[in-house]
């Protein structure tokens, strides 16, 4: 993930200033100058040279951290972010194509409409950076990637937990589950080692089925929070509908889509962290108890 943190975007104003020709070889000359005036005293030249150096480097220092700080913090931000878009619109592409494979819609259809509901709203928002409008969007351009970024998590971790509902026959783990409770009547014996061997059969088959029935609950509150990142970023571009034409953003408008967007992520990742967290529990709880 990029480091968007504003502590990230501060120390790359201030390398990208610093670094800057005019500034870098302006305080050089006057450094030297200033060299030179100590080992060969000073005099107008040196002394003009010097001060007209030392305001040259101070000024660009200036004009590029304060004036153009915004514009360099937009550089900066879309340089990462478009190197993170990168490999997430590629894995949404696979993603899609594995619910294909599953032959499961639901995760198909799930995936395209995160997808163009994000591209929407992108296409919006570099459209107004293209034209120069004003942006007291930096924070919502941050946002909507993570929105979406964080709906293909949700998205990658249905498409595993799908894919581990459709390994399991369930419905054969409860047939099995029905016979060996029939199979227990003609044991008398609670002692006897076929007994404990057909309870212990039956004590596993319905470990496998309980984590079934909590992957399935898993799955559709995962889809709820793919559908929520979708809503949000619906939602967020409608705060603007009409708005292509405007100078600048109207900041309620702003303020409401940030905070939308802002819920949509917080829910998503603590769900998807939840589930993730679970489903690993439960499968580490089943190999400890087929090992038993």
């Amino acid at each position: 993930m990029p480091d968007l943190t504003p502590r990230a975007i501060e120390k790359y104003i201030l390398n990208e200033t610093l670094q800057n020709p005019l500034t870098t070889f302006s305080a050089a000359v006057a450094v030297l100058s200033g060299l030179y005036m100590l080992a060969f005293g000073a005099n107008n030249a040196s002394i003009l040279l010097a001060l007209g150096a030392g305001v040259l480097s101070a000024g660009t220092f200036i004009f590029n951290y304060f004036i153009r700080g915004e514009q360099l913090a937009q550089k900066f931000v879309r340089e990462q972010l478009e190197q993170q878009r990168a490999g997430r619109e590629h894995e949404i592409v696979t993603i899609r194509e594995e619910f294909r494979k599953l032959n499961f819609q639901e995760g198909e259809q799930a995936a395209m409409e995160l997808h163009q509901a994000y591209q929407k709203f992108k296409n919006f928002l570099q459209e107004r950076a293209a034209k120069n409008a004003s942006m007291p969007a930096m924070r919502l351009q941050i946002l909507a990637e993570e929105t979406y970024f964080q709906g293909v998590e949700v998205l990658r971790t249905t498409l595993e937990t799908a894919r581990a509902l459709k390994e399991i026959d369930v419905a054969k783990l409860e047939r099995e589950v029905q016979d060996w409770q029939k199979q227990k009547q003609k044991f008398q014996n609670s002692t006897d080692r076929e007994l404990n061997a057909l309870e212990r059969r039956i004590e596993l088959n319905q470990q496998r089925i309980n984590s079934y029935r909590h992957r399935q609950s898993a799955l559709a509150e995962l889809f709820a929070e793919a559908e929520a990142c979708e809503a949000s970023l619906e939602e967020a571009y409608m705060q603007f509908a009409g708005a292509e034409a405007a100078k600048s953003l109207p900041k309620p408008n702003v303020d409401n889509a940030i905070t939308q967007l802002e819920r949509a992520v917080t829910a998503a990742r603590r769900v998807e962290t939840r589930i993730r967290h679970a489903e690993a529990n439960d499968e580490m709880y089943l190999a400890a108890a087929e090992k038993n």
